[in-house]
């Protein structure tokens, strides 16, 4: 994981250094990109085209990589997911952040609530019995 992370620790080149827009001179600051963003990138392209090249291979040892990688990161910090965060399901890590935008996009974009089991214990308000 630290090794995929480093590849986004890059610098632009030092023009960028002085410029905010091409040809537009600005005051020098060193640009980099920051560790959320890096994380951000990580967690919606490097890592799902990881677990995508081991379903094409089958290779389940990369998909499982990919798993834990997502494990391993802290979750993604959006509206969506604060959303989730009040309405009682606190993400843990990217693994669970990423769940948590799959089940919106699959279910709750589509008002299909009664469909999914997060959805129907919160509007019928039972409890998991296991």
């Amino acid at each position: 994981l630290q090794e995929l992370t480093d590849l986004f620790s890059v610098r632009p080149s030092t023009y960028w250094d002085r410029h905010y827009k091409f040809g537009s001179v600005s005051s020098v600051r060193v640009k980099t990109l920051g560790a959320e963003a890096s994380r951000t990138i990580l967690i919606n392209t490097a890592i799902p085209f990881i677990f995508l090249y081991g379903c094409k291979k089958g290779d389940e040892s990369l998909k499982a990589r990919a798993i834990d990688f997502l494990s391993r990161l802290p979750p993604e910090k959006n509206a969506i997911i604060a959303r989730w965060g009040k309405a009682g399901l606190k993400a843990g890590s990217a693994l669970d952040s990423q769940a948590l935008l799959q089940l919106r996009s699959a279910y709750c974009q589509k008002k299909q609530c009664l469909r999914c089991m997060v959805g129907s214990r919160i509007i019928l308000g039972t409890k998991d019995k296991g």
